[in-house]
């Protein structure tokens, strides 16, 4: 926990939410990256939440209103990938906790909610209620998504109230400095010149196929290329190692957890990057790498556009809205109450079942949370009673002992009074005056 003077006012406390707990460098770089960014003043603490959590890292967005009691947070804070969608970002971490959570832990305790350079894709009327919801509840709104953006101003939002920020990576430049890190990539990369080549570990084989001709492409003109995976799971790990069989020594592979610091040594290191990773591609843009896109979710990246000027001002527009007082008083439940309670027929169930599923996951856990607090309660009682019955048992037992006492003082000194008074003890006395 990061210590500040006592004798300025309290700093201002932010709970950072996200899929921060997943093993990938772009999600827990961000962390960093927003720390940096927003710290820089050194005037916020930041707590991060994530879906189950990391021991030491990242809290379980679970446990948010029990450590706001505590803390007393002055922000939340949304931001990354995946966020506000029709599926979950991994099979068992569902996004719906990362905004249900703190949306009704904002209209409980009047919270103010903050949701920076999100990933929403509005593919449905219920993904575009749930925005809705958001947008009209929270301070301050930022997507990554052009393609969000627009929608939203469809919606009748301006772009005061819903910005377009293209990826909070486009700072890394500011922050990760290029000669401070350039040294990192050796450790796993010898080439003076390479290409790095990052793709979803789910490409169908025709895909695969494509790319493979690709890189032999690269390849042949005399290019070294680094297979660079972002998302270490085990499945990603195996698919990124079988398809690296298929070439030489010309195509090496980066194995392993790697830092943000090392992520962004490696790419800025680069000629040219190939991706489906937009957070990938804004790292290469902030180092000035020039990045080729597959992209299927309506992002927009440029060589010729200024993406720095946007995220600056999401960081200065941020520092505002935190420190503002909260404007928006509307409940947040009851809007998102109601995209589940209209639901159009093109609407597949089964994105549904997973929304109603983590809502009904909330609902038992809060439940299981009050029955072991009530079970606690029961216990404590049953101790604090336990406790009375011992102290009480102990003052009677101090009490006979007291009499007890006080009745063998009494027998001594009618004893003492009937040998004071004795015959023989005053013919004694005379006995010894004499």
């Amino acid at each position: 926990m990061k210590k500040f003077d006592v004798r300025r006012e309290r700093m201002e406390r932010i709970a950072l939410c996200g899929f921060f707990d997943l093993p990938n460098c772009i999600d827990y770089g961000l962390v960093d990256l927003f720390s940096k960014a927003e710290n820089s003043d050194g005037n916020y603490e930041i707590d991060v939440y994530g879906v189950k959590g990391l021991p030491g890292k990242v809290y379980p967005v679970t446990e948010l209103e029990k450590r706001h009691l505590d803390n007393n947070y002055d922000a939340i804070v949304i931001m990354g990938e995946g966020l506000i969608c029709s599926k979950n970002r991994e099979d068992d971490y569902s996004s719906s906790m990362l905004y249900l959570i703190p949306a009704m832990l904002s209209d409980k305790y009047g919270i103010k909610m903050i949701i920076n350079s999100a990933g929403v894709a509005m593919d449905s009327d219920v993904i575009s209620g749930l925005f809705r919801s958001v947008a009209d509840n929270s301070e301050y709104v930022s997507v990554n998504s052009y393609d969000a953006f627009l929608k939203a101003k469809d919606m009748g939002y301006d772009e005061n109230h819903v910005k377009f920020v293209p990826d909070y990576m486009v700072l890394a430049s500011d922050y990760y400095k290029k000669d401070d890190i350039k040294e990192l990539k050796n450790k796993y990369i010898t080439a003076d010149e390479y290409v790095v080549v990052n793709y979803d570990k789910n490409l169908n084989e025709e895909m695969l196929d494509s790319l493979e001709e690709n890189i032999k492409g690269i390849i042949l003109v005399g290019g070294h290329v680094v297979l660079l995976p972002v998302y270490p799971s085990k499945n990603e790990a195996e698919a990124y190692k079988e398809f690296a069989k298929r070439f030489d020594d010309s195509v090496s592979l980066v194995d392993g957890n790697i830092s943000m610091e090392e992520l962004c040594a490696i790419v800025a290191g680069a000629m040219k990057l190939i991706t489906q990773n937009m957070p990938l591609a804004a790292i290469a843009y902030s180092y000035g790498v020039q990045a080729y896109c597959y992209d299927f979710e309506g992002k927009i990246y440029s060589i010729d556009d200024d993406l720095f000027t946007p995220a600056k001002e999401n960081v200065e527009n941020i520092k505002k809205y935190i420190s503002n007082e909260k404007k928006h008083k509307t409940s947040m439940i009851n809007s998102i109450a109601g995209c589940f309670s209209n639901i159009d027929n093109g609407f597949r169930c089964k994105n549904l079942e997973d929304e109603n599923n983590t809502i009904r996951g909330l609902m038992e856990l809060y439940k299981a949370k009050a029955e072991d607090f009530e079970n606690e309660l029961h216990t404590t009682q049953a101790n604090m009673k336990y406790f009375k019955a011992s102290y009480e048992n102990l003052l009677q037992k101090y009490d006979a002992d007291i009499q007890e006492k006080n009745n063998a003082i009494s027998k001594v000194n009618r004893k003492l009074y009937e040998i004071e008074n004795s015959k023989a003890y005053k013919l004694s006395k005379k006995f010894v005056k004499e």
